[in-house]
């Protein structure tokens, strides 16, 4: 049980000291710096996940291609069918 404490104080105490250094920059800009940081920052990921998220233009036109296969097929089945139940 003893590690266990060392390793939580140990964790907690580079946590604190983590916490000191980035607020110690971060406070340290200006408003408008902080401002166009977090709009950056903001920008960044909407681009990330845009780019994470769009659709492959060559994807897309085999999907239609594919959706237009299976269509003709449909037809060829039913035109088919209905000469069977004529003849």
């Amino acid at each position: 049980m003893k590690n266990i404490k060392d390793l939580k104080q140990t964790i907690g105490e580079n946590t604190e000291k983590l916490e000191k250094q980035a607020g110690q920059y971060y406070f340290a800009l200006e408003p408008w710096q902080r401002g166009s940081l977090a709009l950056g920052l903001i920008l960044l990921s909407i681009a990330l996940i845009y780019w994470l998220t769009k659709e492959d233009k060559s994807k897309l036109t085999r999907q239609e291609a594919r959706r237009e296969a299976l269509l003709e097929e449909k037809l060829i089945k039913q035109m088919v069918l209905l000469n069977r139940l004529k003849g």
